[in-house]
C-alpha cells in the first residue's frame, strides 16, 4: 500500500521558530513507509525550505510576500493541490490556515491544522483577522491544539466542535538535548563577548506577545541585586529596535546581549544559569521545554501552555505576565539558590522525558492522522 500523502502549508520561510521546528521534527521522524510528506511555504524560498530539502522532502515556495498577492496565492495553492493530490492538507499558523480553508471550499481536499497559539489572534490582531481565524478553524476536519489552553480557546471562544479538537503537545528531542555539555556553550559565549557571571537567557522571536520588554525591565532590577548578571537574547523580529532603545535608556547595553538567530542556540542555552520566558501569550513554549530538557532552571509567565508544562516550584517558577517586579524576584530567588535551581532543572528534564519528548509527539500525530483519514 502506498504511503498516504500529507501536504504541510505554513507561512514563513525566512525564520525557523517554534512552529517551523515542529515541522522539521515531523519531516525527520514521521514514518516514511506510512506517510509521504510534502512542504510548502506561502512566502519565497528561505532557510526553512533548505532544511526541508536536506531532509529529502519536496518543498514549494508559493512566493506571495505581500497582501495584494493573495489572489495569486489562492490560485497557486489550488494548482499545487491539484498537482500533488494529498490525502490531507495540514496547515500551520494563521495565514496558511485561512488560505488553506478558502481553497478547500472549492477542492475535494481534507484540511487539518495545528493551532500553535492560544488567544494570540484574538488579543493582538484586527477584528477581521479574528473572524477569519475562527472561520478557518470551524472548517477543518480536525485541529491539533498544542496545549489545553489552545483547545479551550478553540472550543469555548471560537465555537469549534469539541469532537474536532485533540491536544497534541509539542515535543523536543530529549535524548539529544539532555546530553548537551555546558562547556562548549560557555566557551562560545566568551568568544561572543559575553562576560562570565550569572547568565540569564531567552530564545524567542522579538514580537510583542513574547514580553521581552517586561524581561528587560525586570533585568534592570536584577543587575542591582546580582553582581555581574548578564542577559542573553536569542532571536530576531520587528520589535528588536524598540528593545535595543529600551536597553540603552536603562543603561544596560553592556549587560544585555542581542545574539540574533543562531543555529548553535542549543549549545548557548545549555550554558545558561537560568532560562526565562516572559510571554504575555504562548501557545506552548517550545524553547522552555528545550531548556527544561537541558536541566536548566526556568522562570515562565502563567500563560497558555506554560501553566502546564512547568509545575510551579517543582520544575520551575511561575510569575504573572507583564509584571517586571515579580519576574525580577523569581530570577533573583533562583540565582541566589543555585542548588535548588539544579534540583528544579533535574526534575524539569525528567518531566520533559516523560511527557514532552519528540518520540511521543510523533506517535500522537501518526495516530491523529490515521483517525482523521478513517472518519
Amino acid at each position: 500500500m502506498r504511503p498516504l500523502k500529507i501536504l504541510h502549508l505554513t507561512t514563513d520561510s525566512t525564520r525557523i521558530a517554534g512552529a517551523e521546528r515542529i515541522l522539521l521534527g515531523l519531516g525527520e521522524r514521521l514514518d516514511r513507509s506510512r506517510w509521504s510528506q510534502v512542504f510548502a511555504t506561502i512566502r519565497s524560498p528561505g532557510p526553512f525550505n533548505e532544511q526541508l530539502k536536506r531532509q529529502g522532502h519536496r518543498t514549494y515556495a508559493l512566493g506571495a510576500n505581500r497582501p495584494m498577492e493573495t489572489p495569486l496565492l489562492l490560485a497557486r495553492l489550488a494548482s499545487l493541490l491539484r498537482k500533488e493530490r494529498p490525502d490531507l492538507l495540514h496547515t500551520h499558523l494563521f495565514h496558511a490556515s485561512v488560505v488553506g480553508a478558502a481553497v478547500c471550499q472549492l477542492l475535494p481536499v481534507r484540511q487539518v491544522q495545528t493551532r500553535h497559539y492560544s488567544d494570540y489572534i484574538d488579543r493582538f490582531a484586527s477584528r477581521t483577522a479574528q473572524l477569519l481565524d475562527h472561520w478557518a478553524a470551524r472548517r477543518c476536519r480536525g485541529i491539533a491544539a498544542v496545549s489545553d489552553a489552545a483547545q479551550r480557546q478553540l472550543v469555548e471562544v471560537e465555537g469549534v466542535d469539541p469532537a474536532q479538537v485533540v491536544v497534541v503537545q509539542n515535543g523536543v528531542d530529549w535524548d539529544q538535548l539532555s546530553q548537551l555539555d555546558p562547556a562548549p556553550g560557555r566557551a562560545l559565549l566568551n568568544t561572543l563577548g559575553v562576560p562570565p557571571g550569572p547568565q540569564i537567557g531567552c530564545a524567542a522571536t522579538f514580537d510583542q506577545r513574547k514580553g521581552h520588554g517586561h524581561l528587560i525591565a525586570a533585568f534592570s532590577d536584577v543587575v542591582r541585586r546580582i553582581a555581574g548578571a548578564q542577559l542573553i537574547l536569542l532571536g530576531l523580529g520587528n520589535e528588536q529596535s524598540r528593545l535595543e532603545r529600551q536597553v540603552a535608556r536603562l543603561g544596560l547595553s553592556k549587560q544585555v546581549h542581542f545574539l540574533g538567530h543562531r543555529d548553535d542556540a542549543p549549545s548557548i542555552m545549555a550554558a545558561l544559569d537560568l532560562y526565562v520566558q516572559p510571554s504575555v501569550e504562548e501557545g506552548f513554549g517550545l524553547a522552555v521545554t528545550e531548556a527544561m530538557a537541558m536541566r536548566r532552571p526556568v522562570v515562565v509567565t502563567e500563560v497558555g501552555g506554560m501553566r502546564y508544562t512547568v509545575e510551579h516550584e517543582r520544575t520551575g517558577l511561575h510569575v504573572p505576565p507583564a509584571a517586571p517586579r515579580p519576574l525580577a524576584d523569581a530570577i533573583v530567588r533562583l540565582l541566589e539558590n543555585p542548588a535548588w535551581g539544579a534540583d528544579l532543572g533535574r526534575a524539569a528534564s525528567e518531566r520533559v522525558r516523560d511527557h514532552f519528548s519528540l518520540r511521543r509527539m510523533i506517535a500522537d500525530y501518526d495516530q491523529w492522522y490515521r483517525r482523521v483519514l478513517s472518519g
